[in-house]
């Protein structure tokens, strides 16, 4: 295993001597949740932030020092990752070349907890959580501001994690909290979780704009992909209710 940087990201080459078995290829993860996105890349969700594995480049080099690429890509066993590699030439050298994509905090005065993470078909990652942070970092923001004890955030970064392209609170007076979030091919991110706020942002039209005199049901909101809100829905039943 050799380590460097490149391009101010750090990197680590895997080199495997001819006649190696990749399968011996193999890495366990604490502290952290593993999310397998439709890209190939690793999300290492945290408990301080997101950490990204790109899916790895694999390569073999010629005679003329050319590279000629192997396909592969990660594999998650729970906690364990594996490598999948397809037909390569077994009497050469393999190199196996994942990169750190980046690493960042995000968070603010209080306790932060990210619930669910999923990245876009752009590379972009969307993360959702539960705060009772007053500043919460807000932009082109739906909701601009905690109006309760624990609101939910959504924030929306580009794929180098240097940008936030949206950001926002959504709830109400009462104690709310996410546990999801999924995107389409779209870009469109649906957030879910418990919502005990009699004022939970819902919008005209919805299936369930009100929860009753006792709240704590699921909701469900849309957002589209520049942080609008399409929809938003209690999504409880006539048990909430004295």
């Amino acid at each position: 295993m050799l380590y460097y940087g490149n391009d101010g990201q750090l990197e680590y080459d895997l080199v495997l001597s001819p006649g190696a078995n990749p399968s011996s290829i193999r890495f366990l993860v604490s502290g952290a949740d593993i999310r397998l996105e439709s890209s190939g890349n690793l999300a290492l969700q945290t408990s301080s932030g997101i950490v990204e594995l790109r899916k790895p480049t694999i390569y073999q080099k010629q005679k003329d020092e050319s590279r000629r690429p192997i396909n592969g890509n990660f594999i998650v066993h729970g906690k364990e990752v594996t490598l999948r590699i397809e037909d390569y030439e077994k009497d050469k050298p393999l190199i196996v070349d994942p990169v750190l994509s980046f690493s960042t905090l995000i968070g603010a005065n209080n306790s932060s907890t990210v619930a669910g993470v999923a990245a876009d078909d752009s590379g972009d990652m969307l993360i959702t959580g539960t705060t009772y942070a007053t500043n919460y970092p807000t932009v082109n923001a739906f909701q601009s501001k905690n109006s309760g004890t624990t609101n939910i955030f959504v924030t929306k970064l580009n794929p180098a994690g240097d940008v936030i392209l949206y950001s926002t609170y959504i709830g109400g007076g009462a104690f709310d909290s996410a546990s999801g979030i999924a995107v389409d091919s779209s870009g469109s991110a649906y957030v879910t979780g418990t919502a005990t706020s009699g004022n939970f942002p819902t919008t005209p039209g919805a299936f369930m704009t009100s929860c009753g005199e006792v709240c704590n049901t699921p909701f469900v909101s849309k957002f589209l992909s520049d942080g609008s809100i399409a929809f938003s829905t209690y999504m409880g039943g006539e048990q909430f209710s004295r």
